[in-house]
């Protein structure tokens, strides 16, 4: 393949610097290159991640030789691969963080007693040395922020060399140190917020804006910014296709036999709003597959309540759209929805398509990717009603982070980029070495993995999620027709996929529970007006110009409270029996979503909620969130 020449190259390129490097004393010594000059020092880089059961000591080091080919010619940077398995990673993690964390305690105890002891010295009028020979915690850094250590491996100082078999130079890099930690896998949002908290892992915006400016180009949007944890990137996460569209199919030979087109299908809504459902119930019967999808996004987070906002298909791309928080009951396509699924709810059967073959489906909400869609087109209208979402779940699926304690947060950035800019590299670590684990098939673009088994002293798996850039990896013998759709064209419907995912309303909005509520003033007088008003002696306070004090709840017990409400609520609509809680007369399953509403509206948790004289309110904190 082209990479054995490209090694070749770089072999012989390696070969010259020697003998250009080794002629440069003399007359002419001004007039000759030393490559070394530009190269940083030698440096030896951890890196975490995990593999299947089975992979070998065997197999894991000779990745890691070919890993070193590319890194050690690329950056001088040698990286020892730490590969585990899923039952064994966490636990390692966890244990080299907490020696790295005794080790800092240890120290920090020691430059203690030191300087206790420097100081009683210093008072009795003597001088003695630091009893310790690390500095505890953090190392200091220069005025760029770079630690000593990390300053002097990009010096360009003199690497320690050896002389190899062909009477080469070969660059001697550091031994590991003791509990090394600079780069490893997080698969697990709760794990990631976990490190973060600890402080274990390292800020990287300034590396996104600098030596590593690069990574935003390859990384999705939605992806960088679903991994930030209070507005900063503490890792970065492996592009790979963002979630799945909704699609609603409508069975077209139905529809048209009803009157109905394509453009008559907008949303779940329209089924029920249009009276298509009504019809196909009264003339064919109907069978419909999975719930109708309405998306809501809840302004008190991950837990539904009764307030918050349509998530409308496709997004609006203006950057000034607000999603202010309301009464889901009020919302119109939520109402259509909650009417059709009460109305129709012995007619709803869950499953894959594949399972009712043979039945008249008249309606279908089904899961899938961009290239998926084209499968239904023969027998279904496909309207997208639902689009991927970009979530902090979803980016940390597989992202790489630095260790606050690395030896060097540049150097291992390089390598992370390696991970997310280079086909051979993330190859290499998806699938082992090539014509060893597998044979590459140039003509098709696919990777055909070799026959080897669990414990054969080759064999080699990583799931391809952890591997880096999914869209700098090629398809394998042992991917489904779905991966092989989206991989297609250079992943094409991948990064479709991606360019249309959307952040929801409320994913980085947080509630402050902790805020005391308060009354707003509602005074609309302007300065001016005040001063005019305002007669010598006299002042105005604001209990003078404003409504009287309104006791609200506290913000936490509000919560609380909202996602009780909402699983009341929904319980009483999906066992709706047609007639008004208040009176017993007959109802609507329309009349009594609206019930629901107007009785929703007057909970004052709710109110409080809503109320944009609360200081505290769910709304006004929104409202300070989007800068109102």
């Amino acid at each position: 393949m082209k990479k054995r020449v490209i090694s070749m190259l770089l072999g012989m390129l390696m070969i010259l610097s020697v003998v250009l490097t080794g002629c440069s004393s003399g007359e002419d010594g001004d007039n000759i290159i030393d490559v070394s000059q530009s190269r940083a020092s030698a440096m030896t880089i951890t890196l975490y991640s995990i593999v299947e059961d089975g992979t070998t000591e065997k197999a894991k080091q000779a990745v890691q030789d070919k890993l070193n080919e590319i890194t050690e010619n690329k950056y001088n940077t040698h990286v020892i691969l730490k590969l585990y398995t899923e039952s064994e990673y966490d636990n390692v993690i966890e244990k080299q963080i907490a020696t790295i964390k005794a080790d800092m305690d240890l120290q920090a105890k020691l430059k203690a007693a030191s300087d206790v002891a420097k100081k009683a010295a210093r008072s009795a009028g003597f001088s003695i040395a630091s009893a310790t020979t690390t500095e505890a915690a953090a190392p200091e850094t220069d005025a760029n922020g770079e630690t000593a250590a990390e300053t002097t491996a990009e010096s360009g100082a003199a690497d320690e060399t050896k002389i190899n078999e062909y009477g080469i130079a070969d660059t001697v890099y550091p031994d590991e140190e003791d509990g090394q930690l600079d780069i490893f896998l997080i698969n697990d949002y709760a794990t990631y917020k976990d490190y973060v908290s600890q402080g274990v892992l390292a800020a990287l915006d300034d590396q996104l804006t600098s030596t590593s400016k690069q990574l935003s180009g390859y990384i999705y949007p939605s992806l960088l910014s679903a991994a930030k944890v209070g507005g900063v990137t503490y890792a970065i996460p492996n592009n790979h296709v963002i979630g799945n569209y909704t699609y609603m199919l409508v069975n077209k030979a139905v529809a048209s036999g009803l009157g109905f087109n394509q453009r008559s299908f907008t949303s779940a809504a329209s089924l029920y709003d249009t009276g298509f459902i009504e019809r196909a119930a009264s003339e064919n019967g109907i069978l419909m597959l999975n719930d109708p999808v309405c998306t809501l996004d809840y302004a008190t987070g991950e837990d539904a309540s009764v307030i918050g906002t349509l998530v409308p298909t496709p997004m609006p791309t203006t950057t000034n759209a607000t999603f202010p928080p309301a009464i889901i009951y009020g919302i119109p396509e939520y109402k259509s929805v909650l009417c059709m699924k009460n109305t129709y709810k012995n007619s709803i059967k869950y499953g894959d398509l594949k399972d009712y073959a043979g039945q008249n489906v008249i309606t279908a909400f089904v899961k899938g990717t961009e290239a998926d869609a084209a499968k239904y087109t023969d027998d279904y209208y496909v309207v997208k009603v639902a689009e991927p979402t970009g979530t902090a779940e979803e980016a940390c699926q597989a992202m790489y982070a630095v260790s606050a304690y690395s030896v060097s947060v540049q150097r291992s950035m390089e390598v992370v980029n390696l991970l997310t800019t280079d086909t051979d590299v993330v190859n290499l670590l998806a699938y082992g070495v090539d014509e060893v684990n597998y044979v590459f098939d140039e003509t098709n673009s696919i990777i055909n993995l070799t026959d080897l088994k669990p414990g054969d002293e080759n064999y080699y798996r990583m799931n391809p999620d952890y591997a880096g850039n999914q869209y700098k990896r090629y398809p394998s013998s042992e991917s489904d027709a779905s991966e092989l759709a989206t991989a297609a064209d250079n992943w094409a419907a991948g990064k479709a996929q991606n360019l249309s995912t959307i952040e929801l309303p409320y994913a980085n909005f947080v509630v402050n529970t902790t805020l005391v509520p308060g009354y707003v003033s509602q005074d609309n007088m302007d300065d001016e007006d005040d001063d005019d008003e305002t007669t010598e002696g006299e002042t105005t306070t604001a209990a003078e110009t404003t409504e009287p004090q309104v006791e609200f709840m506290d913000v936490a017990s509000m919560v609380t409270a909202l996602c009780r409400l909402y699983d009341d609520y929904n319980a009483k609509i999906e066992n709706f029996s047609g007639t008004n809680p208040d009176t017993g007369a007959a109802m609507t399953i329309s009349e009594y979503v609206d019930w629901i509403a107007e009785t929703v509206a007057n909970e004052k948790c709710v109110s409080d909620a809503l109320n944009t004289s609360n200081s505290a309110s769910i709304t006004n904190q929104y409202l300070s969130y989007i800068g109102n």
